[in-house]
């Protein structure tokens, strides 16, 4: 097979990949191109950790997207002195899954060109023994997970709630039954039983030859005399390439059996990395390959354990089957090597400073918010360090760093903003008198779930689409809303998002707590109010199909953000088709029907009507979407109240509050009517309508999400995020405090005006104090601008000219 082929695979959502060596640009242009291509967005790296160092100290090109749009976990071996060695792929789907194990690391010359050995299992959600497997491997790679990077677990989060099936299979003794009839075993390191022994626990019935193929081999031949002691064979092979093969002296145990095969031309002369032991018997031949060279360190011996995490896997095949599927019948069948031919030699030394890579890793770097979380290793924990920030090409980003209390090993700082486009994305480290740590990657949780918003399920798409093709905040615009929470609510099974909290908790993880407030109780826990605090760049709605939502509504007022994607030019085209979505269900219409012209059913056509036929019908149409929109208000204040009684309400929540808010001012006009009639068919409501204007929907809107000690917005339940509050809600109380001001700016009678002073005024004074009471938040970048942006867009229909002074007022109101 060509290996790269196989990441173009669809149907996909979630992939976990593990090697030993890793070239970051190898697995961004080869890999993760096709994945997410392919539909496969939530993707994780786990590598051993010091060669991710390596990576970074120039071996290879510097990663673009690490962080960002994937997460890389560092992980070591089982015992001092080994190494992180497996070289897995799982990739989950809603209804289906595959392993690909094998000998390939995620390098150039392991993806496609070493002569490598992977096999690909697929399973369904159906019970089955390739589903067994597939979930032992998924459990092998999940100890070694970053489990204190809120990034995996926000990741592991989104494949758990989207594959469920896989956690339903209870766990496998001995081989499993595959589909194709043969049986198979999940072979890894850290059980209780070393690696060689489950081998040969594993063959139940006298082994006449043993086949062995593997790049290194041990100084003293330890793992190749205990698997020939176990089984006691009369022959055993071992393919060798005279040129750059090093084999160690025979010991004379293995002299009268061990017979040496060159591979002479074939594979055409690609360095043979595979790794496969074949134990042949009279009725099946019993394989073990994957990343397991025939070493101690890898397979351990003699109730001596490996020190490496090795994984394989154990196939039991037809006998004889083995070496004709493997391509190696001929190889094996020619003149065996004469040991003169072998040029035994002293192995070479580990070429790779393990030691050294260890201790200059400065440890683990994130940013939320405004903040650097920074958990350091060993080598930097005990003392004072400085720390320095770099850009994409390694070059210093100036930022000032102000430390902060932190607890536990985890030392934290608030990052100033950086100039634009020079995003840090690694981290150094110095200790005293000493040079620079090589760089470390720097996570963003949140760009990672954002990254890792699935694509796929038509439904989804479907809806989407047709937010994505809105032009204005409109009743189709809540309808689709309305859509993505129901396939939201399907999707997670009634369990919620990582970063959208309902109920109050305290989360844990092994980088600490954080907890989850009402929002009352956050404002109250923050840090000095009166404080300028930093900028919110994090989003509670991250991963969700919400944020989707969030980022149409800042279109509609010109607002656009930078959105990091990987180039996948080359990468499989996307299949909205796979058969294991769901099926469709239509995206709402805006209610205008289709010509049915042609037709047999067609009505006749009508003679023109007149224009005061014309205008009647546009009347009617005109009061029907009025009606139309204040039911739609009143069951949204009827929804408010159901989700405060049961203590629902959360970030989803005011985004909708929000969306209602740009739908009533998209609606909303001032003119009198004569100048009405010639306005845009969705400006349907009035400033000032026998109390059912504009004002008086914005106002009694308001007015239900602050009313009462038990308010909707005294249930708003989130994750404190570094005390700041999430830039969703900030957009929200920035739309809500534009609304207010928009009604007592309002060209609406004396009387009217009185009515709202008299009604309205004070609740704009809670609503201030109920969501930002820090002045510096208050006048904030964030809230002036969305601010400033509805002037532009709604002012001139609603007859509003810029509210910036009266918001000013209303600040000192409240904070006084």
């Amino acid at each position: 097979m060509k290996l790269y082929e196989k990441y173009s695979e669809g149907g996909y959502h979630s992939s976990i990949a593990s090697t030993f060596n890793v070239d970051f640009d190898a697995y961004e242009t080869i890999v993760l191109a096709r994945l997410r291509g392919a539909g496969c967005r939530n993707n994780l790296l786990l590598c051993d950790s010091r060669m991710v160092t390596a990576s970074l100290d120039r071996a290879f090109r510097l990663p673009r997207y690490a962080g960002r749009l994937y997460s890389v976990s560092g992980a070591q071996g089982e015992r001092a002195g080994g190494v992180f060695h497996p070289k897995l792929l799982i990739q989950l789907g809603r209804q289906k899954g595959r392993l690909l194990i094998g000998s390939a690391n995620l390098t150039a010359s392991g993806i496609a060109g070493n002569l490598e050995i992977v096999s690909e299992l697929r399973a369904k959600a159906e019970p089955s023994g390739e589903r067994e497997i597939l979930r032992q491997a998924f459990d092998y790679l999940l100890r070694y997970l970053d489990h204190g990077d809120p990034a995996v677990e926000a990741q592991l989060e989104f494949l758990r709630r989207r594959s469920p099936w896989l956690f339903e299979t209870e766990p496998t003794v001995g081989a499993a039954s595959l589909a194709d009839g043969t049986l198979a075993a999940f072979v890894a390191s850290g059980a209780s039983e070393l690696m060689a022994d489950r081998f040969v626990s594993l063959v139940h019935e006298p082994i006449h030859r043993l086949i062995v193929v593997s790049p290194y081999w041990d100084e003293q031949l330890t793992a190749l005399k205990y698997l020939t002691s176990a089984w006691n064979p009369a022959q055993v092979f071992v393919l060798v390439d005279k040129e750059v093969t090093a084999f160690p002296p025979l010991p004379p145990a293995l002299s009268p059996v061990l017979r040496f095969f060159d591979r002479g031309k074939a594979f055409k002369s690609r360095f043979i990395h595979a790794k496969v032991i074949i134990a042949q018997g009279a009725n099946a031949d019993h394989v073990l390959f994957g990343s397991t060279n025939c070493t101690l360190a890898a397979l351990g011996a003699d109730g001596v354990p490996g020190i490496n995490a090795e994984a394989s896997l154990y196939r039991r095949l037809p006998a004889g089957l083995a070496l004709t599927a493997l391509d190696l019948a001929e190889v094996f069948s020619s003149e065996p090597l004469s040991t003169a031919d072998i040029p035994f030699r002293e192995l070479p030394k580990d070429e790779i400073e393990l030691e050294r890579l260890a201790s200059v890793h400065p440890g683990e770097f994130q940013i939320l918010s405004d903040q650097l979380s920074w958990r350091p290793s060993l080598n930097y924990a005990k003392v004072a360090c400085d720390l320095a920030l770099q850009d994409q090409r390694g070059e210093e980003v100036i930022v000032e760093l102000v430390p902060l209390e932190s607890d536990g090993p985890v030392r934290r700082y608030r990052v100033s903003a950086p100039l634009p486009d020079t995003a840090p994305v690694f981290a150094v480290a110095k200790r005293p008198n000493e040079q620079w740590s090589s760089p470390a990657i720097i996570a963003y949780p949140h760009d990672i779930q954002i990254a890792s918003r699935e694509r796929g399920l038509r439904q989804l798409e479907q809806a989407l689409t047709g937010l994505e093709d809105t032009s204005v905040a409109s009743l189709q615009t809540l309808e689709i809303f309305d859509l993505l929470q129901r396939l939201d609510q399907a999707d997670q099974a009634g369990d919620r998002a990582a970063f959208v909290p309902r109920s109050r908790r305290e989360a844990k993880g092994a980088s600490g707590t954080y907890q989850v407030l009402t929002y009352e109780e956050f404002l109250k826990s923050r840090q000095d109010a009166g404080a300028a605090p930093g900028k919110s760049l994090h989003t509670t709605l991250a991963g969700s199909s919400h944020f989707s939502v969030r980022s149409v509504l800042n279109r509609l007022l010109g607002a656009s953000e930078a959105a990091l994607e990987v180039e996948d030019e080359d990468a499989g085209v996307h299949d909205l088709a796979q058969s294991d979505e769901a099926s469709d269900l239509a995206v709402p219409d805006s209610g205008k029907s289709t010509s049915c012209a042609g037709s047999a059913m067609a009505e006749p056509a009508a003679s023109t009507p007149s224009s005061r036929e014309i205008e009647l019908a546009r009347s009617r149409n005109r009061r029907a979407e009025r009606d139309r929109l204040l039911k739609a208000v009143s069951q949204f204040q009827t929804r408010l109240r159901e989700k405060q009684e049961t203590g629902s309400i959360d970030t989803i929540e005011m985004l909708r509050v929000r969306l209602m808010l740009m739908i009533i001012c998209q609606a909303a006009y001032s003119a009198d009517v004569k100048a009405a009639k010639r306005l845009p068919p969705d400006k349907v409501l009035a400033a000032e309508d026998s109390r059912n204007g504009w004002t008086d929907i914005v106002g009694r809107l308001i007015f239900a999400l602050i009313h009462g000690a038990n308010s909707p917005l005294r249930q708003l339940y989130l994750q404190n995020i570094n005390g700041q509050v999430p830039l969703d809600l900030l957009e929200c109380w920035a739309t809500c405090y534009w609304c207010a001001q928009a009604c007592f700016a309002a060209p609406v009678s004396a009387a009217h005006r009185q009515h709202m002073e008299k009604y309205f005024r004070t609740h704009i004074v809670t609503l201030y104090q109920l969501t930002l009471p820090s002045q510096a938040e208050l006048l904030g970048e964030t809230v002036l601008d969305i601010m400033g942006r509805m002037s532009a867009i709604y002012g001139p229909a609603m007859g509003i000219d810029s509210v910036a002074e009266a918001h000013r007022a209303s600040v000192k109101a409240a904070i006084s």
